[in-house]
């Protein structure tokens, strides 16, 4: 999900403020680790997972 990485640069966001985010949001189980294999394409992201990461990219 290069586009995920993208975006979250574009944001200004490193992958752990991005994961913060996300635990503010509901999902302390999106980590900085968990960004950075979903953006490398070592982990699957789920719906739910999508959701909440559009919500803390917004």
């Amino acid at each position: 999900m290069n586009r995920l990485k993208a975006i979250r640069r574009r944001r200004g966001l490193s992958a752990p403020q991005l994961a913060a985010r996300c635990a503010q949001l509901g999902a302390p189980e999106i980590s900085a680790n968990v960004v950075a294999n979903i953006e490398s394409g070592r982990r699957q992201v789920n719906l739910d997972q999508l959701a909440v990461l559009a919500l803390a990219l917004d």
